[in-house]
């Protein structure tokens, strides 16, 4: 049997070890033999699968993964790329994605994997049987090599950095939504201190990760040049929103620094108290920056003080980073919520009688508390139709849009809705739910605010969103009896 056939059977009987002590002699004698590098290259597959999931599991340390990677992908490389683009060479590269962080000579391997080996299927992104979906294993090279051009400049090839950051600048071009890859750009240039660049890069990424520790850390990194007070802002915020404290052990540093230089050392001292705790915790290495801030004078007068302040609530502030006078990409437009469903976690928003939005208690949570018929201004990011963010504005009439309207109730017996017959001569409907609080009112004189509807017919008019009582109204109120008004509740849709 030749060393290929054998090579093949030992490796699909799970004999990785015996068809390496086969294959690598083979390979020494026969460099050029095509079948015995094929065999060869699917047993270096299964041999870094191995590796690779050993090292996950903590069963192999990261000095022999990294010499395995060289050795067997050094071998695999010494035979061209014949078969490219493969289902090989694709499979290899997913395997080597997965530790790219631990590999020093990633990049290099990157480059000769070469995008261009990419098949039609390898731009296509995974769907689970759950309906999950796993970006495509193009994107998953571009992020990985966006990571590893982002890490220290000075253990970089530069020849392979520009040829990273072009592939990086490319695939933006081509998806120029993705996040993932505005990250990566945004570390990219805080490294080479275009901290402008940097953040309108990262704005879109933190304005969907607005929960995300990192994005906010990562995010005051790029004001802590131009705007130490912004930075703070921004690296208070990672703390309070993080799930973990291990998630920002490196973010109180950058804090501290920042606290320390505006002479605010009890705040300061909170945060490297909290950083050695954590590391100690973890058994983590202290690393040189944050042990010269602890053997600090400062610190030492401040380290031991018992009940240091904690963290102020940066809420307000951070949202107006991402949406105020600095974002001066968020177009606002006037609104009036006209519908709330608290079962749904939602709310509507009308512009007109054909144009609305919903906005989302999850990412707004004040809208939640808004009645039925407040002005709003909602923030939409240029160039997108999901809203960003939402204002309250003084309540007024807008024509067209929420305006007042005088008139009798008029409502039959036994029906739910009623309607509001203006004196100019307008129909607006009152919804059950706001009729239902109206007995005994039919005939009389009312006055309610109403926004645009449409009637069953698709016919456009006004639906009201409060009905105000008459002053003197029948039905046992007496004549001491003020004025009230009825608001429309909070309305359900099916």
């Amino acid at each position: 049997m030749d060393a290929a056939r054998q090579v093949t059977t030992l490796r699909k009987a799970g004999n990785l070890d015996e068809a390496l002590g086969i294959a690598m002699p083979a390979l020494a004698a026969t460099p050029d033999n095509l079948w015995l590098r094929r065999a060869a290259g699917w047993l270096f597959y299964d041999l870094i699968k191995r590796d690779v999931e050993g090292f996950g599991a903590g069963r192999i340390p990261r000095g022999r993964l990294i010499a395995h990677l060289d050795q067997w992908l050094g071998e695999y490389a010494r035979g061209g790329k014949a078969d490219c683009p493969g289902l090989l060479h694709s499979l290899l590269l997913t395997q080597v994605l997965k530790v790219s962080r631990e590999w020093p000579r990633f990049l290099g391997f990157a480059r000769w994997w070469d995008p261009a080996c990419l098949r039609p299927e390898d731009r296509e992104p995974f769907e689970f049987d759950n309906g999950k979906r796993l970006a495509s294993l193009e994107l998953r090279l571009v992020y990985a090599v966006g990571r590893a051009i982002s890490a220290g400049p000075e253990e970089q090839n530069p020849d392979l950095v520009s040829w990273g950051a072009e592939l990086l600048d490319s695939a933006l071009e081509a998806h120029p939504n993705d996040q993932w890859l505005h990250y990566y750009k945004s570390k990219r240039l805080i490294g080479l201190g275009q901290t402008t660049e940097a953040r309108k890069h990262l704005l879109p990424v933190l304005r969907r990760q607005r929960q995300a520790s990192w994005a906010w850390g990562l995010f005051g990194r790029t004001w802590e040049t131009d705007a130490p007070d912004k930075a703070i802002t921004c690296f208070f915020r990672a703390i309070q929103v993080a799930g973990q404290d291990v998630e920002v052990v490196g973010t109180r540093v950058h804090l501290a620094r920042l606290l320390a230089k505006t002479e605010r050392y009890a705040e300061a001292a909170v945060q490297i108290r909290a950083a050695l705790a954590c590391r100690e915790t973890n058994d983590y290495r202290i690393p040189q920056d944050l042990a010269a801030l602890a053997a600090s004078d400062w610190y030492r007068r401040y380290a031991d003080l018992p009940n240091l302040t904690r963290e102020p609530d940066v809420a307000q502030a951070a949202h107006a980073l991402l949406f105020g006078a600095d974002a001066c990409d968020v177009v606002y437009r006037l609104g009036v919520v006209d519908n709330q469903n608290p079962e749904k976690a939602l709310a509507h928003v009308i512009f007109g009688l054909d144009d609305g939005a919903i906005l989302i208690y999850r990412s707004m949570k004040e809208v939640a508390k808004l009645a039925v018929g407040t002005c709003v201004e909602v923030g939409f990011v240029e160039g997108e139709t999901r809203p960003a963010t939402c204002r309250l504005c003084e309540n007024r009439l807008i024509p067209g849009l929420r305006e007042r309207f005088e008139g009798e109730l008029s409502q039959r017996p036994g029906q739910a809705f009623a309607f509001v017959i203006a004196d100019g001569g307008e129909r607006v409907f009152v919804h059950p739910s706001l009729a239902s609080e109206l007995d005994g009112l039919a005939g009389q004189k009312v006055s309610c605010l109403a926004v645009p509807g449409k009637d069953k017919q698709g016919r456009p008019g006004w639906r009201a969103v409060s009905v105000d009582r008459p002053a003197h109204a029948d039905g046992g109120q007496s004549e001491n009896d003020r004025a009230h008004s009825t608001e429309a509740p909070l309305m359900r849709e099916g």
